[in-house]
């Protein structure tokens, strides 16, 4: 969850991106935005030097040793950090659709694999800087639709569940969640498109 909403306060930092900006580089803005959303999730321990430490490893293979490089790169990360607050306005209430699949789901009695690929469609979601234009609420109704369609898991309101014996005058499962079935599809639609292959998401700036 903590990896989710890092890549949230990614999309949102550089849909606020300047020019003057333009300097940074992305492992630095990377790590600032893990190790905000480190604290925002309250995750144990978290540490801005392990988190530099692991954003260059992963960019160098290699760890980073404490020397003035490391220092400057600190005070960078630091510094975005307080950047990434900005563009979100200081509210750090990030919602993910997470716990909403696993309510559904349970609510449901849905085997474990309409859970799996439900959070598989979101995970792959999040490279989509469009993620922050829906609520979290409507990317958990697009996972769901294209795992069920996919697994032909029943979903309450359906043609089926009706035939079966679900009241028609109840709400279907979309409407309880809220959301059109246009935003829906256009969610399910954009993450599909990662699935073709060749196909290549729209990223933040490359690194210079």
């Amino acid at each position: 969850d903590a990896i989710a909403v890092g890549t949230v306060l990614l999309h949102k930092f550089y849909a606020s991106y300047h020019r003057e900006e333009s300097a940074l580089t992305p492992h630095v803005v990377i790590a600032a935005a893990l190790y905000l959303a480190g604290k925002i999730r309250e995750v144990r321990g978290v540490k801005v030097r392990d988190v530099i430490n692991v954003v260059v490893y992963g960019k160098d293979g290699v760890c980073i040793q404490v020397n003035e490089e490391f220092w400057g790169l600190r005070r960078e990360v630091l510094a975005v950090e307080q950047g990434i607050c900005r563009a979100i306005n200081f509210d750090h209430d990030i919602q993910t659709p997470y716990p909403y699949v696993l309510s559904f789901a349970h609510s449901i009695g849905a085997r474990p694999e309409f859970s799996q690929l439900c959070f598989t469609f979101l995970n792959d979601g999040l490279l989509l800087p469009s993620w922050i234009e829906h609520t979290a609420v409507a990317h958990a109704a697009a996972a769901i639709l294209v795992a069920g369609t996919m697994l032909k898991q029943p979903l309450p309101g359906d043609e089926n569940t009706i035939k079966s014996g679900y009241p028609a005058s109840q709400l279907t499962w979309m409407q309880a969640f809220g959301v059109s079935t246009e935003e829906v599809v256009q969610i399910a639609t954009a993450v599909a498109q990662l699935w073709v292959v060749g196909a290549v998401p729209a990223s933040c700036p490359p690194e210079r």
